[in-house]
């Protein structure tokens, strides 16, 4: 049976992963430092529209620039930002 109920998606674009990805932290001591990242500010929005909306994304869609160079090391951080996002 077909459902009603709207699909929520997550489109995050251009990461961009590298040396100078703007999204790392902003060189704050620990602890600090683990909660100044694009995965944390994330987290935070995502529990905030879950709380406040009942929103939660049923898909998430990576496009555009994943990565800085393309180097084996940005896709590892690319990685395991998106299992931590999971």
């Amino acid at each position: 049976m077909p459902s009603n109920r709207p699909i929520t998606l997550l489109h995050l674009s251009d990461t961009q992963f590298g040396r100078n990805h703007r999204f790392e932290g902003l060189d704050l001591p620990p602890p600090d430092n683990s909660f100044d990242t694009l995965l944390e500010r994330l987290k935070q929005d995502l529990r905030g529209l879950t709380k406040d909306h009942g929103l939660r994304p049923d898909l998430v869609v990576l496009s555009g620039d994943m990565a800085e160079c393309g180097l084996k090391s940005e896709f590892e951080d690319l990685r395991d930002f998106l299992g931590g996002l999971l």
